[in-house]
């Protein structure tokens, strides 16, 4: 049985592996098939596998159907692909090997030198091995330089019924054909198209598209099918956004708010007081951002005092002092609305249209009277 020997980069020089199997030589193409089934790389999807020879580390074994004889050894790298689910390894798992687009013939020698007969039966069987080897090495210069013939048929039957909503997972066309008779199937150089499903995400969050070939050239782009074979893509949440904004927006305001109390003023940043609380070495008080801040570039030791050992969930809350800020606050809001509320009726006196003017049903005429005389 034979045996090729092969190494990661990564590891050290005596973590040496080796594939077995039978015959003089696998193509490149195998050979990493094999290293990948030996180390359980079958679901690393976004993972290349790249070879190396072992006497020029940066020279690679560039084409799929070179030869690398038994007892060889060679260096293995293992990189990221640069986009998800778009690694080398799904393609070796498949069974396909590229193609060379120019491939320049292995000369073969054609003349025939006088054999030599030995004369030591060691020698015989040595130069019988040799024959074998010399033969093998022929054919298979022959094999790499011959066109490479696929008999796969379509099957014609199955783009008769083809519905509107279904999705060749191959090329992304919707209803054209099935996935056994895609284009894509006969290019070793197609790495796919990468289609999920809206499985979990809102249906606001999603907009239709009708055509999504400009969205797939995009790299960090992947369009989605929803439950009615809709092409959608997920768009960003306006409403959380905006709903962000208005919390920073409050947040901004309170801070400039003027306080004229110097009880209610953090004297550490001229500002409102944000959760006041004390340490419990010194009951020095601090605001809760400000005084967290400074104990974790500190490694927990009090700034006053110099107490070590004063930890995030050991600081005392200022009750009455917090009571004094939320009431500044809430009297600071009241205010304000009262000074907007003029603003607001003009604003809606402006859009209220102008009304007729009131008109009174007329008086009820009299009804006759016969007089009698």
């Amino acid at each position: 049985m034979a045996v090729i020997y092969y190494k990661f980069r990564s590891q050290r020089d005596d973590l040496i592996s080796t594939i077995k199997f039978d015959g003089t030589g696998l193509t490149v193409f195998e050979l990493k098939r094999e290293i990948i089934y030996a180390n359980k790389l079958i679901n690393s999807t976004d993972t290349d596998i790249l070879l190396y020879h072992v006497e020029d580390p940066d020279k690679e074994y560039d084409d799929d159907n070179e030869v690398i004889q038994r007892a060889s050894t060679v260096l293995v790298r293992r990189t990221s692909g640069g986009k998800k689910g778009r690694g080398n390894v799904l393609r070796y798992m498949a069974g396909k090997p590229r193609i060379a687009k120019f491939q320049a013939p292995i000369p073969v020698s054609t003349t025939d030198s006088a054999p030599v007969i030995p004369t030591n039966e060691e020698e015989r069987i040595r130069q019988m091995f040799n024959q074998q080897d010399d033969q093998w090495n022929q054919q298979q210069a022959l094999m790499a330089t011959a066109q490479r013939v696929e008999s796969n048929r379509q099957n014609l039957k199955l783009d008769e019924n083809i519905p509107e909503y279904y999705i060749c997972y191959k090329c992304g066309e919707k209803g054209k054909h099935h996935i056994r008779n895609c284009p894509k199937n006969n290019d070793p150089n197609w790495d796919g198209i990468r289609i999920k499903k809206t499985t979990g995400i809102p249906k606001s969050y999603l907009r239709t598209v009708d055509n999504p070939t400009d969205i797939v050239n995009e790299p960090n782009q992947n369009f989605m099918v929803n439950e009615e074979g809709k092409y959608v893509v997920a768009v960003a949440d306006k409403k959380a956004w905006q709903r962000y904004q208005t919390i920073q927006q409050s947040k901004q305001e309170e801070d400039d708010f003027p306080i004229e109390d110097p009880e209610l003023r953090d004297p550490h940043s001229g500002k409102l007081w944000k959760t006041p609380v004390r340490t419990k070495c010194c009951k020095q008080l601090y605001s809760r951002p400000y005084i967290e801040d400074l104990l974790l570039e500190s490694d927990f030791k009090c700034p006053n005092c110099g107490q070590e050992d004063i930890y995030l969930d050991s600081l005392e809350v200022d009750e009455a002092l917090q009571r004094k800020v939320d009431l500044f606050v809430e009297q600071h809001k009241r205010k304000n609305e009262r000074e907007e509320e003029p603003n607001k009726r003009q604003h809606l006196a402006t859009m209220v249209p102008t009304m007729m003017p009131f008109m009174p049903f007329p008086a009820p005429l009299p009804l006759p009277t016969n007089n009698q005389k």
